[in-house]
Order: C-alpha cells, then structure tokens, then sequence
C-alpha cells in the first residue's frame, strides 16, 4: 500500500523537530497547505513566528512498475522565511545558518534533496525595514511498488 502524504509529511517534520538548532532558533516549525508560489505575498502576515519553516506537499510523480504497480515518487518543499532589520547581509546571517541545518538533516535521511532554491526577498525600502527571505528546499520521497 502506498504511504499517506500525512505520515510523509509527519516524518519531515519530526526530523525537523528533532534539531536543537532548529526548534531554537525557528519561531515556527509546521504544516503549510496553501500555494508556495504566493506565500512571499503572505510574508508579512506570519511576521511574529518569523523565522520559521513549513512542510509543504507539492506533488507526486508515478511510474507503471507492472499491471497493477506504480512507483510514487512525493515531493516536499520546506519553505524557511527569515527577517531581519539590518539589511540583505544579516538576512543571510540567519538565513544560511538555518539552510544548512536542513540540509544536513535531509542528507542523512530517507528524504532525497533535489533543490535549494530562493523563491522571495523583499523589504529594506528605508534603513528601518523588514528584510524578507524565503528559501525552498526541495525534497523527494520514493515510495516503491505500491498497488
């Protein structure tokens, strides 16, 4: 039987939560189930429990294996945003730090890296303002031989 998006999905999270680094320094540790592609818009919104990473389903590929097989490949994306008042320098300051945390997380998982990607920066219009960044990283899950 194929393995549910949730318990997938729960996995990743579990690993996130699993970091001191993360759990530390991430207001924000959870699900989120709206479009990634608009969520640079929605920044300003989840300002308070900035930074933080959300767990996103985005998909999954299938394969024919057999007559009734397939092979399911899931993606994820976690989204990581990060804020900070001092302009693009100190951003990735918070921002690198939090990447590499996942990064080194995934590597020695069950979880395939596929991309690490910026999807959004935004603010620093006046010396006083919000530097948003919001990174994806990409992740596959493989789930095989499922009928």
């Amino acid at each position: 039987m194929a393995e549910k998006i949730t318990d997938v999905e729960n996995g990743i999270l579990t690993l996130l939560n699993t970091s001191t680094y993360l759990t530390s320094t991430c207001r924000t540790i959870a699900r989120y189930h709206g479009e990634i592609s608009t969520l640079g818009n929605q920044v300003g919104q989840v300002i308070a429990g900035l930074p933080a990473c959300y767990v996103a389903y985005t998909g999954s590929d299938f394969s024919k294996m057999g007559i009734t097989s397939y092979d399911e490949s899931m993606q994820f994306s976690v989204v990581v945003i990060a804020k900070h008042m001092r302009g693009n320098d100190k951003v990735a300051d918070i921002m690198y730090p939090l990447l590499d945390e996942i990064k080194s997380i995934m590597l020695s998982s069950v979880y395939t890296i596929v991309r690490i990607d910026s999807i959004f920066q935004a603010g620093g219009a006046t010396p006083n303002s919000d530097i948003f960044s919001v990174y994806t990283v990409d992740l596959v899950y493989n789930s095989v031989a499922c009928s």
